[in-house]
C-alpha cells in the first residue's frame, strides 16, 4: 500500500506536522510505503492530491484542508483517510474518525472505504456545510491571529463580537420545496451536517443520501439568537420557531445584497449561489 500523507504545519496551532510524523512511523511499523508533504502555501494539498499516483491520501489538517484535498481526489478511485489536526475536524467527527490521533490511525489502517456525497456551490466543491450570511461573515473574520488561539471556540467568541453590528439581509431560496423569501440571519446548505467546530446545524443530514439539507434562520432579537447558538451544538435549534429546514439536491441562494459564502470554513465568494450534489463523489476510509 503506498500513501501519501498530507500535513498542514498551522492546522490546530502546529498539530498537523507532528501527527503526521506519528502516523507515517505507524503506516511503516505496519509494512506501508508512505510520502510526507508537509504544505507550504494555501492550495498545495489539493495540488499534490491530484498530481499523486497513491493508492491512499492521508490529510493531517483541519476541514479547509480536508476540503481541498477532497475535490482533487473526487471522481476518482483514490481514498481519502483523515487525521483531525484542525480546530473543528467537522467532517472527521461526520465520517465517525476520532479525534485521538493513535486511533484515527487505527481506521485508516483497518477502517473501510466506503463513498460520500460532496456538495457543489457553483463551481467549487465542499465536504460538510456551506454557510451564508452571519455565520459565513463571523468565519471569515476569526480565521487569523489571534482568533486561532481560541480554537474550537472562536466562532463561538465571534459571534458574540460581531454580532451588534450585523444588518439582517433579505434571502431568498429556491429549491424543490418552493421559493421562500425572508429577513434571517444565516442560511447554511449541508451535506454533512455539521460545522463550527460542534454545530449540527442540520441534525438529520447525511453525506450518502443524495441530497441537501437546508437550514434558514430568520428574523429574531439579538438576545434570542445568542439564546439559541448553544442549542445547535445538538440539534435543538430545528425546534424554534424562527428556524425552517428544507431538504432537495438543488438549491439556489439569493440575497438582497452580496454576502459572503463559506465552506469546510473557507471562503468561497459571495451570494448568489447555486447548490447541487455530486453523488458518491469521494471514497473516504471510516471506521467498521
Amino acid at each position: 500500500m503506498r500513501v501519501l500523507v498530507v500535513a498542514n504545519p498551522v492546522a490546530g496551532r502546529g498539530r498537523g506536522p507532528a501527527g503526521a510524523h506519528r502516523a507515517v512511523q505507524r503506516l511503516k511499523e505496519a509494512g506501508w510505503q508512505v510520502d510526507l508533504f508537509v504544505t507550504r502555501a494555501p492550495g498545495e494539498a489539493g495540488r499534490m492530491a491530484a498530481e499523486c499516483d497513491h493508492d491512499r491520501v492521508l490529510v493531517c489538517g483541519g476541514d479547509g484542508t480536508v476540503g481541498d484535498v477532497a475535490a482533487a481526489l473526487a471522481h476518482r478511485a483514490t481514498p481519502l483517510g483523515i487525521l483531525p489536526s484542525g480546530r473543528g475536524n467537522d467532517f472527521a467527527a461526520v465520517l465517525g474518525i476520532p479525534v485521538d490521533r493513535d486511533r484515527a490511525v487505527d481506521v485508516f489502517l483497518s477502517g473501510v472505504v466506503r463513498p460520500v456525497d460532496l456538495g457543489r456551490a457553483n463551481d467549487r466543491l465542499f465536504c460538510t456545510v456551506a454557510g451564508i450570511g452571519f455565520d459565513a461573515e463571523v468565519n471569515r473574520r476569526v480565521q487569523g491571529w489571534p482568533w486561532r488561539l481560541l480554537g474550537r471556540w472562536s466562532y463561538t467568541v465571534g459571534v458574540v463580537a460581531y454580532l451588534p453590528g450585523f444588518r439582517l439581509p433579505t434571502m431568498t431560496v429556491t429549491g424543490p420545496f418552493g421559493r421562500v423569501e425572508r429577513r434571517g440571519y444565516l442560511v447554511a446548505v449541508s451535506n454533512g451536517g455539521r460545522y463550527g467546530g460542534g454545530i449540527r446545524i442540520a441534525p438529520d443530514s447525511s453525506p450518502d443520501d443524495g441530497l441537501l439539507d437546508v437550514c434558514l434562520v430568520g428574523e429574531v432579537s439579538r438576545l434570542e439568537l445568542l439564546r439559541l447558538l448553544p442549542t445547535a451544538y445538538a440539534g435543538g435549534h430545528v425546534l424554534h420557531p424562527a428556524v425552517t429546514m428544507y431538504r432537495g439536491d438543488e438549491i439556489v441562494v439569493e440575497t438582497d445584497r452580496p454576502m459572503p459564502l463559506v465552506a469546510d470554513g473557507e471562503s468561497l465568494g459571495q451570494t448568489p449561489v447555486r447548490f447541487t450534489v455530486a453523488p458518491a463523489a469521494l471514497r473516504v476510509v471510516a471506521p467498521q
